[in-house]
């Protein structure tokens, strides 16, 4: 059998339990995403300039704006990204954190040595067996394999091919799965049978682990955008409320005002009262704007 060498970066396993969560290491790009809800202005605000994709350096940290370097190899994408709020909000002066999402955009890479036809460097992705390490890089090296036929070789190579394949096929019934809960506005995924008659597989389990965090990332985003909202129509029902009665008093007043006009007028045609008291109503009684012209120019 040929002799062949998979070499992977720490924190990173080969076909690891689907319960333990990835770790960041160097050459490993994550994407930052941070929002934070604005009560003064009714509004969610996005930090766009922190909003983008960063690399893991060679010393295992992350250069952030506003924050500086951050430790990030050997913490998974939840602890690090509590880790930033509090940074964030330790350095602003917020009494809460903003919210945080980190997600891997690009997993560091491993590698594949000895007698392989493509020995070198391949993108790694979650639930990769040395089997199919061995097939990505070309299968065992012709002629080095002693006494291995080509028909076994072959075999080899389809069973690495037919587990890609599966895996993608798991992948995209499991993404349709989330699509469809998001249509529906589910709170959990209704994954089909056949994935879930196989969660004892490594990569069925993992591709239903992330799947499932994505959902619930989106879901958090969507329920933090209707509270906002819900919010922002709280306080324009108020504001509707206190310029309704501000019309109210408005033309209480213009009433009052009129009918006082009316008694001076009378009063007037009759000698009991001057004109120029008369013209004094009749100037403090025009209002700047209509009740209706107010209320337009306050919304």
């Amino acid at each position: 059998m040929a002799a062949a060498m998979l070499l992977l970066p720490p924190s990173i396993g080969v076909a690891s339990d689907a319960t333990t969560e990835y770790r960041l290491g160097p050459q490993d790009k994550i994407r930052l995403s941070v929002y934070e809800w604005r009560a003064s202005r009714d509004e969610v605000y996005e930090w766009k300039a922190l909003n983008t994709e960063y690399v893991v350096n060679g010393s295992g940290r992350l250069s952030i704006p506003l924050i500086g370097e951050i430790p990030a190899a050997g913490k998974t994408t939840a602890v690090l990204a509590q880790e930033i709020g509090e940074k964030l909000r330790e350095r602003m002066g917020f009494v809460t954190a903003p919210d945080i999402s980190v997600e891997v955009a690009q997993f560091r890479p491993f590698y594949v040595t000895g007698d392989v036809e493509k020995p070198g460097e391949y993108s790694y992705r979650p639930g990769l067996t040395v089997l199919q390490a061995v097939t990505i890089a070309g299968g065992p090296q012709r002629g080095a394999a002693q006494g291995q036929t080509r028909l076994e070789r072959e075999a080899i190579a389809a069973r690495g091919e037919l587990q890609l394949y599966s895996n993608e096929m798991s992948a995209l019934l499991a993404r349709n799965a989330r699509l469809t809960a998001e249509l529906r506005e589910s709170d959990s995924i209704d994954f089909p049978v056949a994935l879930r008659e196989r969660q004892t597989d490594t990569s069925v389990a993992t591709i239903l682990a992330q799947e499932e965090l994505i959902h619930e990332t989106k879901q958090r985003t969507f329920d933090n955008q209707v509270s906002a909202l819900e919010k922002l129509k709280d306080y324009l029902v108020k504001e509707v409320a206190s310029i309704s009665s501000q019309i109210e008093v408005h033309d209480k007043q213009v009433e009052s005002m009129k009918r006082e006009l009316g008694d001076v007028k009378s009063l007037v045609a009759k000698g009991l009262s001057t004109v120029a008291r008369q013209g004094l109503l009749e100037r403090g009684g025009r209002p700047n704007c209509s009740a209706t012209g107010c209320v337009s120019k306050a919304i």
